[in-house]
């Protein structure tokens, strides 16, 4: 028995010398890099009262194409500059091409979405969601965030890059989708044109991650989440229906009882947590800066892997990085309290993690609702090209986090996956190094600012967007 206990005692210490060791030793996987070059003779001021210009255009995704036409206007008459690039319009997009000096070199693709989600309570909102106004340092309005900014930027970028004499080497196209927040078939076309026309981009960069502070508990730097994949997204319809009737003599289940104990069904049994790649990249990153209690979590996933899930599980935020998540978003059912429904119907959007096939997901549903009398099928949408997964120690991550270190030095870079859907999952089949990350700013609360309430951005944090992206144009060119 002594002995067996001695047994124990010895593995119980051997392991917890394997946890303060992998702890102790995590090494930083932060790279230096050069400073970024002031924007000399910059007009900050001038840059936002274009922003705010655009943000004034209601272009929410069924706008029209003129109401769109008008802000590529805007911009081409403030930055005569961008003159120098060549436009090409698409069903429900646009894409400019700065031809560089070497046609065999890679191009660089730079992505953003004019398009805007709508405003439902416009009373809510602090200042207009559409005055675009500049107050106490900062300029509020929808899109201000997502994404007019990063296509303002781009396009002020360029026009400040062309200004200062500067020719790439490398050819940079900027595409910019037109209904980005609804179906995404502006991207697509344009993903399509180029895919057809045999081009592989060197780096394709949109919207995602953001640079963070007070976001992620524990850690008091900036952090740049930079997207290296994303969930996909897409929604399922419940069906049932029945003869219908007067509500005084109901059958044991009418159709809104049988779609609403499957939609019940359906919450009760979430997708089991997973450590998705993309997830195991973010910990690995996150763990060398964390403070040691966290660090010995995160390193130690292969013991504590369990607590890590439960811990991730505990907030919606978060519990969606490691599940595929179930969400109920519509209701329909009878005409009036006393008929009963004929028809009732629910949709449930799904946002799948990679490796996850939306034919197991509708299986899954199909095996959890288990009633014959409900019928359900997938609505149309657009899949991603390719369920891929940049490499962050690949040369395309590697640039960006250069030319985030350049403007943001303080800032941590990490990998993550979006849980979110975003324009840049047309273009997988377009290169191996698809990225998602826009240098804005969010501290504690700003994400729910985006497609919420009182949208806004930091005068300042406009300036280090532009100067972000002059530095990325750049830095991938060339010596």
């Amino acid at each position: 028995m002594k002995r067996a206990l001695k047994i124990v005692g010895a593995a119980l210490l051997l392991v917890a010398a394997v946890l303060l060791v992998r702890a102790v030793t995590a090494e930083s996987r932060q790279r230096s890099a050069s400073a970024a070059a002031p924007l000399e003779g910059f007009d900050l001021d001038a840059a936002l009262e274009r922003l705010a210009a655009a943000i004034r255009l209601r272009t929410v995704a069924d706008a029209g194409g003129g109401l769109f036409d008008e802000l590529y206007i805007l911009a081409a008459d403030g930055l005569p500059p961008l003159a120098r690039l060549q436009r090409r319009d698409f069903p429900l997009g646009v894409m400019f091409t700065w031809k560089g000096t070497d046609p065999t070199l890679e191009p660089l693709l730079l992505l953003a979405h004019a398009d805007v989600v709508p405003v439902d309570r416009p009373e809510a909102w602090t200042h207009p969601p559409f005055g675009g106004r500049r107050v106490e340092g900062f300029l509020w309005g929808r899109g201000a965030l997502d994404d007019k900014a990063s296509l303002m930027a781009q396009l002020e970028a360029a026009a400040w890059l062309i200004g200062q004499g500067f020719q790439p080497k490398r050819t940079v196209l900027f595409a910019f989708g037109h209904d980005e927040e609804t179906t995404g078939k502006g991207a697509a076309a344009i993903a399509d044109h180029l895919e057809a026309e045999g081009v592989r981009a060197h780096l394709v960069l949109d919207e995602g991650g953001m640079v963070t502070q007070g976001v992620i508990p524990g850690i008091e730097r900036p952090v740049a989440i930079v997207g290296v994949a994303e969930k996909d997204a897409f929604s399922v319809r419940l069906t049932a229906e029945d003869v219908g009737g007067h509500a005084s003599m109901p059958p044991p289940h009418t159709a809104a009882g049988r779609v609403g104990r499957a939609v019940a069904l359906l919450e009760a049994n979430p997708w089991p947590l997973e450590f998705t790649p993309a997830a195991e990249a973010f910990m690995d990153w996150l763990a060398p800066e964390m403070p040691f209690g966290q660090r010995l979590a995160l390193r130690n996933r292969w013991l504590l892997g369990g607590a890590v899930k439960a811990l991730y599980a505990g907030k919606p935020r978060t519990a969606a990085q490691v599940r595929t998540t179930t969400a109920v978003t519509m209701l329909s059912g009878g005409p009036q309290a006393n008929v009963l429904p004929q028809r009732a119907t629910a949709v449930v959007n799904y946002r799948v993690l990679p490796g996850t096939s939306r034919d197991a997901v509708l299986e899954r549903t199909r095996q959890i609702v288990k009633d014959p009398r409900v019928q359900v099928e997938a609505l149309p949408s657009i899949p991603p090209r390719r369920d891929v997964m940049t490499d962050p120690d690949g040369p395309g991550f590697r640039a960006v986090q250069a030319a985030i270190a350049g403007v943001f030095p303080d800032a941590v870079v990490v990998p993550y996956l979006v849980v979110g859907i975003t324009d840049a999952r047309h273009y997988t089949g377009l290169s191996d190094h698809v990225l998602r990350f826009a240098p804005g700013f969010l501290g504690p609360g700003d994400t729910d600012r985006i497609h919420g309430t009182d949208e806004r951005i930091r005068e300042a944090d406009y300036g280090r967007m532009v100067q972000f992206y002059a530095h990325l144009i750049r830095s991938v060119q060339p010596e």
